[in-house]
């Protein structure tokens, strides 16, 4: 799905990020109350893609994105 700049820019428009503070801040360095503000509004966010008929996947801890590689046979590969 494809964001056009008018709906980016007004997603970025809505977020204070004075409140939850920028990704080059240290986390030491925000508050309590912007972490709140900042897990509300995921909660927020969740609920309404829910309500658009979205769904959420539980993936197991387990999972990995890279499949097992083939062992490579190597033997006698180097020049004589």
């Amino acid at each position: 799905m494809a964001v056009n700049a008018e709906t980016k820019n007004k997603q970025t428009d809505t977020i204070d990020l004075n409140v939850i503070g920028s990704k080059d801040e240290a986390a030491e360095n925000r508050t309590v109350a912007s972490r709140t503000l900042l897990r509300s509004k995921v909660e927020e966010d969740i609920a309404a893609f829910i309500a658009r008929g979205g769904t959420i996947d539980e993936v197991s801890p387990d999972a990995t994105a890279d499949p097992p590689k083939k062992p490579e046979n190597n033997y006698g590969s180097r020049a004589i």
